[in-house]
């Protein structure tokens, strides 16, 4: 949906052109409604059919602009019923709640909570279907990174263009827990690489071994993702590789393959799993097949399939992980 602006007009006269402007200008902040719905008929492995309404989005996000100065502002309520415990009345929550404050070419500070940068830099280039994937609702991923973090502090540097490309970094500290006497629980440094159709980037995250608890080393997490187009194909692949993990995961690589014609997205991707202990716990592959038909700015039909190689070790006992089919209609707005 298309921000809408309100411009006072007034008449044309020296002594209220002043206020004309001012009122264009501070018409940036005025926020914007969005939302979306997605309803699906899911079968699952060992389950009965399911009819389902996977998520439903409703947010407000705008752009205040005044002389330099950049606040983009987001605030998003989701439904979910996988968000704990489904025996109780509890589906809804304040998913995001965050600002990216920028000024002129100093950069931007990005503060709050909601998406990762993590997921907007990286993982969303092979995370790209609708039903299987890392949202909250489904958890039909082999990762071991989320989506969305909590008390997210962040500073992105201005970008280096150059000849062959631009180049910026980031840096951030993610606290989610304000008890476990650590003022940084998670510490990330990236760096982005943005040709004319090709992006890489290269992720450091290292997370405090009192968020664990009982655990003796640090754990450090590098990701590197990488993706290329021509024309109306893309492919993408991203490695993430995690050193002393409570869950004993060693890497997950993954590639995905999108093809659009007209208003039909074709996509695949694969993930591959291993474990520090290889011969208790063996590589876990996930295959994701599916077709999204857009039917209009508003509306996407699509079709899904994943197949999992080893049953994954279930941390979240809610996530679906097993084989499955996904009929599904998404309304956005």
């Amino acid at each position: 949906m298309n921000n809408k602006r309100l411009i006072m007009l007034g008449m044309a006269t020296l002594s209220i052109t002043p206020q004309v402007t001012v009122a264009a200008e501070n018409a940036h902040w005025l926020p914007t409604l969005y939302g979306s719905t997605q309803a699906q008929v899911r079968y699952q492995s060992n389950e009965s059919l399911n009819a389902q309404i996977a998520e439903a989005n409703l947010g407000l996000k705008g752009l205040y602009k005044n002389d330099g100065l950049k606040v983009f502002y987001n605030t998003r309520l989701q439904y979910s019923d996988n968000f704990t415990d489904t025996s109780t009345f509890n589906d809804i929550e304040l998913i995001d709640a965050n600002m990216f404050i920028a000024y002129k070419n100093y950069g931007g500070v990005f503060v709050g909570e909601g998406t990762t940068g993590t997921w907007k830099d990286l993982y969303s280039k092979v995370d790209i279907h609708a039903s299987n994937n890392m949202e909250i609702s489904s958890g039909g991923n082999l990762f071991e990174a989320a989506k969305y973090g909590h008390n997210q502090l962040a500073y992105a540097t201005p970008k280096i263009s150059g000849d062959f490309g631009t180049l910026w970094f980031k840096a951030a500290v993610i606290t989610p827990n304000q008890h476990n006497d650590t003022d940084i629980d998670i510490f990330g440094l990236r760096a982005l690489y943005h040709g004319e159709n090709y992006n890489l980037i290269i992720n450091r995250a290292q997370i405090d071994k009192k968020v664990f608890g009982s655990v003796d080393e640090n754990c450090v997490r590098w990701t590197i993702a990488a993706d290329y187009q021509w024309d109306n194909v893309t492919l993408a692949a991203l490695a993430e590789l995690t050193e002393s993990s409570p869950s004993q995961a060693k890497s997950v690589y993954s590639a995905a393959l999108t093809y659009n014609y007209n208003n039909i997205d074709f996509g695949i991707s694969f993930q591959t799993k291993s474990w520090e202990d290889e011969a208790q716990n063996p590589d876990q592959n996930l295959t994701i097949a599916s077709i999204k038909y857009h039917f209009s700015d508003n509306i996407t039909l699509y079709t899904e399939a994943a197949l999992y190689k080893e049953q994954p070790v279930d941390i979240n006992p809610n996530d679906a992980h097993d084989d499955n089919v996904n009929i599904g209609f998404i309304f956005h707005f």
